[in-house]
């Protein structure tokens, strides 16, 4: 979707994806570190607009009840 679409709309895409799935903190956890990596790799314009809610996704998948996403997010 990157290649095709642009950083924008796979991000637009992804925001109405975790809005369908609030409660899926393994969902949000992968969209943050996919949507940051790609980010950081590509020429991505404007990477300081998406920090607020990318590090909001990851500050959530932390508070998870579940141990193995918690690990996954601290090992970012």
């Amino acid at each position: 979707m990157f290649s095709e679409e642009g950083y924008e709309k796979t991000y637009e895409w992804a925001l109405r994806l975790i809005k369908e799935y609030p409660n899926c903190n393994m969902l949000i956890w992968q969209t943050a570190v996919m949507l940051d990596a790609r980010r950081i790799t590509d020429k991505c314009t404007n990477q300081e607009k998406y920090d607020k809610q990318i590090n909001a996704w990851y500050e959530l998948a932390l508070h998870d009840e579940n141990e193995e996403i918690q690990h996954h997010v601290l090992k970012i």
